[in-house]
């Protein structure tokens, strides 16, 4: 399937921001909460930062829903994107990432205003289709 060619993108629209994970050199991306959940599975971190990632890990369980579980099959194609207009949810991200960082793992952070055709939203984040020029 052909990614969706990109729209002009809407006057004042905020911007969106996606997290890749990777392991290691050479190996492929990870999802960065099924990264995050492998952190926490095999104890990568010492036990203070392994409590603090168990804590934001909750927390996004607690706020979000997961849109694999709304959309089914299609999550395969879509990419999720967090909206920059929710610090409190960024800034957690960033600190994810900040933690996966220091067992070795490299986190990629994408900036977009056009995630690509939105197939869910909710107040934190879009899930979507990307079009061609959609960082991946």
């Amino acid at each position: 399937m052909a990614a969706p060619s990109d729209p002009p993108a809407p006057a004042g629209e905020a911007g969106f921001v996606r997290f890749v994970g990777y392991r290691g050199p050479g190996q492929g991306r990870i999802g960065f909460f099924t990264l995050a959940q492998a952190a926490l599975d095999g104890h990568w971190l010492p036990p203070t930062q392994h409590a603090e990632l168990a804590e934001l890990i909750d927390w996004f369980a607690h706020h979000m829903l997961d849109p694999a579980a709304i959309i089914g099959h299609p999550a395969l194609l879509a990419q999720s994107w967090f909206r920059t207009d929710t610090p409190a949810c960024v800034d957690r991200c960033r600190h994810v990432a900040l933690l996966l960082s220091l067992t070795g793992c490299e986190i990629a952070e994408l900036v977009t205003d056009r995630p690509g055709h939105v197939i869910y939203e909710d107040g934190l984040q879009v899930v979507a289709v990307p079009y061609a020029a959609t960082p991946r």
